[in-house]
């Protein structure tokens, strides 16, 4: 139904302006006028765009050096560590070995030494 009407008004409008002679002259397009704040606005767009695009890529090679810093500090921690702990075990290891060697010398003094009656060996030590 309105696709009619339209068709009608739009035959009725032509008519019109053919009955009466209207003649629209024909505006003209001054491109440079009329382009301009187009272009200003796709300029500016595209240079904001690429300087976010480089202050990303800086904040990104920055993330990256503090990273590289990061993993080196941890690696000489995690290498400090680890000589700390194995100096602890030669620590522990030599304690031991002192330990029973002084047991050992006082299991032998006590049996030679101090009671020379139960030397059955007769072997007389003087420390």
């Amino acid at each position: 139904m309105f696709a009619g009407l339209i068709k009608l008004h739009l035959m009725f409008k032509s008519a019109q302006c053919q009955t009466s002679h209207c003649w629209h002259p024909p505006q003209l397009f001054d491109f440079d006028r009329e382009v301009q704040p187009l272009l200003e606005v796709l300029v500016g767009k595209t240079i904001e765009q690429s300087l976010e695009e480089v202050m990303e890529e800086e904040e990104l090679a920055c993330l990256r050096a503090q990273q590289r810093a990061f993993e080196v500090l941890r690696n000489n921690e995690l290498a400090e560590v680890q000589r700390l702990q194995e100096k602890e075990r030669r620590h522990r290891e030599e304690k031991v070995c002192q330990l029973s060697k002084h047991m050992l010398f006082v299991s032998f003094h006590h049996l030679f030494c101090l009671n020379p009656e139960k030397n059955h060996m007769g072997v007389h030590l003087n420390f």
